[in-house]
């Protein structure tokens, strides 16, 4: 089983406490069952997102099978620790690419927003990012206006790096950081 805790104090205000679940096989295989399965195994609750769970990871899954990359680099569930309750999913959309360059994604599930989650993931991604030794430059994309996704990455150190395309939304504002800003 691979989780990785996190949670700490910073500037003054409290981040919740996060614990990270590595999406593979087992976690698959875990969701699937019914009853107590998953808590026994990674000693926390669905709550009321487990089919939100099974979605993800099954989406997790079949991407990592077209774009296969190291665990570390792919996707993760997201448990506050308070709870023991799973409250969303983060992870990388890619793992670091020739140039350096790793880009981060997280969503709360609708239940837990607002409730600072967000940030403690985007933060955890850039520092585990940035701890691997094998990244350059930190990236994520939002919708090109303001919004909670911007003031979160803002919060954790990226800074608008301009405008990219995507093939789904057309297009986005890039945001990036190198490593030293998360020391």
């Amino acid at each position: 089983m691979s989780v990785h805790e996190a949670g700490q104090v910073r500037s003054g205000n409290k981040v919740p406490s996060i614990r990270l679940i590595a999406i593979d096989d087992r976690l698959e295989r875990t969701v699937r069952e019914s009853g107590d399965a998953f808590r026994r195994a990674y000693g926390a609750s669905l709550g009321e997102s487990g089919a939100a769970v099974r979605d993800v990871v099954a989406q997790t899954l079949s991407l990592l099978r077209t774009a296969p990359r190291a665990a570390e680099w792919g996707g993760y569930l997201v448990v506050d620790r308070a709870r023991d309750m799973v409250i969303g999913t983060c992870g990388y959309a890619h793992g670091p690419e020739v140039d350096g360059t790793v880009e981060i994604a997280y969503h709360t599930f609708a239940d837990f927003e607002g409730e600072g989650f967000a940030t403690a993931m985007a933060r955890e991604l850039c520092e585990k990012a940035t701890q691997s030794g094998r990244v350059r430059e930190i990236v994520a994309h939002t919708l090109p206006e303001r919004s909670a996704s911007t003031r979160i990455l803002e919060k954790v150190g990226l800074r608008p790096a301009g405008e990219a395309r995507d093939a789904e939304v057309g297009t986005v504002w890039r945001w990036a950081a190198k490593p030293e800003a998360f020391h």
